[in-house]
């Protein structure tokens, strides 16, 4: 019987929008027959009452089936009920009552007050007190009297640091607490606190302490998001690769909550994601600013002002304005309109001087400033004396002399400081370096190091798609003036030398594509690398010498051959994982076909024990039962810590005739020595292996 109530009672979420919408429907109908003294309109708000009558009575009914569930907190799970059953009552009084003139309109609104607080109510048992407000303005939160979440922990120095409290904490509050918190503790597990973690819920206690992946906390995490028992649910924000990997961490070192950074061992590649996690002017500024419209920003392009985010879905923006020699003062304080999220500026080698630079006054946020080959004096630099972010200045080719050095040591964030050839002197440098000896100053010619803040940023290499069956259009984007784009086709590594983009690309057959930017006196781009593969045979059918883990069965292998390219989640059902063996596919492509050439799409999420192949093997066959070999490859371990990335591997070789093709990938089996649990069973993880 609870069984059935509980059934029915899942029926609520699907339900609870319904009777909001024809109230809200109804009361508009309502106020326009009002306000235009319009006539037929009885009948439509009628029927819209009658709708939200009954839909309320079922919602509430179903949502009184899902309270019998139970861990939702009691006061609060009270208040929603009360609200939804006077939506209920007052829904049918509304329709009852249409005829009376004095009463049918101030109960229809009196109803409208009464769902929508039912609605927040109900909103706050599901996804907690602070949901509405989360990401609320501080302003906003301010004079509703809440506090955002998403406040910076107390992370001022790395080694201090108490290791739960300042990262491991915010990643339970951010992506669990919503659903494990007092007003609802789902399975009754409370996350809020270090000594609920600890005790546990329903299932025990979610940490074990030195055993990762036989945490509870772990295994559902890396459950599929599509598998009952994935958390957080999907639909809501996931656990990412580098958080993951700090959990893991943190509970393989022993799930200690009041150790400190310097108390225990920390792998270089979680080093790498604490030192992000430390405040600083970027993570600071970054919390505080909203983006700017993306009016904003296309007005500033149509005016030759590159400008953009720093990062993908940052909301802090750079503006490269280099080599611009036709700057005028009008030109620079339209970047005023972008102030508070404009935290890099490039002047370097335009015509920027005098009472032009008078604009950084009104740029408080800066924090990377090349003012390089600009005619910036020590006047210039008094415009500086508000920005209080500024961590790193180029004033190299300035004629910036020991009174502009005198200037700068009352900037608090600078850290970096390019000097050469300016008219400062080795006394000035020196007594700047005296007042600040944390301050690194550069005044000599190291290419590596001196320009090593403007390196150019790779360029974006853009398709519709990374599988074809024709061809595919290729463009490199990269939104930077003057930058020479260089490509190549067959695998090796861009210079100077390679083709020089000039519009998009059109490729007809699998081609690995890598690009890197250059201009003259910046540091070329990083590398950026893409493999586009072109599917010439459709198999039929697939066979599996073992099947991939039950959690991770990628639709019982359908998706290596689905052609849909996974993304970089491994949960997101788009990948077959194997852990700790090989993988063998044998593909039956329908018919005896001349193939040259086999990929392999894999994934790598090093922090969720997920590894590249180490290599591969392919054999050939005309009836199945005798195979010919085509080729074997390996492929170097992994030597470090990465993010999840994607990589598709193709092995080419001597045209054969097959029907069916085998394939085996060796997988890494374990962990390598410098991963934070080596020697544990380690997943490779595919999507697609494509014949040609």
């Amino acid at each position: 019987m609870m069984n059935t109530i509980h059934f029915l009672g899942r029926f609520h979420p699907l339900l609870l929008h319904l009777p909001i919408g024809f109230v809200l429907l109804a009361f508009v109908m309502e106020l326009w027959r009002r306000w235009r003294r319009r006539e037929g309109w009885e009948k439509p708000i009628r029927f819209a009452l009658f709708l939200s009558m009954l839909s309320a009575i079922v919602a509430a009914a179903l949502g009184y089936c899902l309270s019998l569930e139970g861990g939702y907190e009691a006061a609060l799970l009270g208040r929603h009920q009360w609200a939804g059953f006077a939506a209920a009552a007052l829904a049918v009084a509304a329709w009852r009552l249409r005829s009376n003139q004095r009463w049918a309109f101030p109960i229809l609104t009196l109803n409208v007050v009464v769902i929508t607080l039912a609605g927040h109510f109900g909103g706050m048992l599901t996804h907690g007190k602070q949901y509405l407000l989360e990401y609320a303005p501080a302003g906003i939160s301010r004079i509703l009297g809440s506090e955002s979440r998403e406040t910076l922990p107390a992370v001022g120095k790395l080694d201090s640091a108490v290791v739960y409290s300042a990262f491991i904490h915010p990643i339970l509050e951010r992506k669990c607490a919503g659903c494990h918190n007092p007003d609802k503790a789902k399975g009754r597990l409370l996350l809020q606190e270090a000594a609920t973690l600890m005790k546990g819920g329903e299932h025990g206690s979610p940490i074990q302490p030195g055993k990762p992946w036989e945490s509870l906390l772990v295994s559902r995490i890396i459950l599929p998001e599509t598998t009952e028992g994935h958390m957080p649910p999907q639909g809501l924000p996931q656990v990412s690769s580098e958080e993951l990997a700090l959990l893991q961490w943190w509970i393989a070192a022993g799930a200690d909550t009041a150790v400190t950074a310097s108390q225990v061992e920390i792998p270089e590649a979680i080093l790498a994601i604490l030192e992000t996690k430390v405040n600083n002017a970027w993570r600071i500024l970054a919390r505080q600013a909203t983006p700017p419209s993306a009016r904003t920003l296309r007005m500033l392009q149509q005016a030759g002002i590159p400008v953009g985010p720093i990062a993908q879905e940052s909301p802090l923006v750079e503006a490269r304005l280099s080599y611009d020699t036709a700057l005028t003062t009008q030109k620079l304080r339209m970047l005023r309109k972008i102030a508070p999220q404009l935290v890099s500026l490039d002047l370097s080698h335009t015509n920027a001087a005098g009472d032009m630079l008078d604009v950084l006054s009104s740029l408080p946020n800066l924090i990377e400033l090349n003012l390089s080959h600009t005619a910036a004096s020590d006047a210039s630099l008094h415009s500086l004396r508000k920005a209080r972010h500024l961590e790193s200045l180029n004033l190299y080719g300035t004629a910036v002399t020991d009174a502009g050095l005198e200037q700068l040591k009352a900037l608090p964030g600078l850290k970096k400081l390019y000097t050469w050839q300016s008219q400062a002197t080795p006394a000035g440098i020196e007594a700047l370096q005296r007042a600040r000896p944390e301050l690194e100053i550069w005044n000599g010619w190291e290419r590596d190091t001196t320009f090593r803040q403007v390196q150019l940023k790779a360029p974006v290499i853009s398709a519709e798609k990374e599988l074809f069956e024709d061809s595919v259009a290729v463009a490199l984007e990269l939104n930077f003036g003057q930058v020479d784009i260089r490509y190549t086709l067959d695998g090796s590594e861009p210079d100077s030398s390679s083709l020089s983009y000039s519009g998009p690309i059109v490729l007809t057959k699998t081609t690995r594509l890598r690009t890197r930017a250059y201009k003259e006196l910046w540091t070329p781009s990083e590398i950026a690398d893409k493999q586009f593969v072109r599917v010439r045979y459709r198999p039929q059918a697939v066979a599996l010498a073992k099947a991939p883990d039950e959690r991770y069965s990628g639709r019982r292998g359908r998706v290596l051959y689905d052609f849909k390219k996974g993304t970089e989640r491994f949960s997101d059902g788009e990948w077959a994982g194997w852990q700790g063996e090989n993988v063998q596919a044998t593909f039956d492509l329908g018919r005896v076909v001349p193939v040259s050439s086999v990929t392999v799409g894999a994934l790598e999420d090093t922090g969720a024990w997920i590894f590249f192949p180490r290599g591969i093997a392919v054999w050939g066959s005309t009836d199945g039962k005798g195979w010919q070999p085509a080729t074997t490859a390996g492929y170097p371990e992994t030597e470090k810590q990465y993010s999840a990335r994607t990589r598709n591997f193709t092995e080419s070789f001597s045209p054969i005739e097959a029907r069916y093709v085998k394939v085996e990938v060796k997988g890494q089996l374990h962990n390598p020595a410098w991963h934070p649990n080596p020697g544990g069973p380690s997943w490779v993880f595919l999507d697609e292996i494509l014949v040609e």
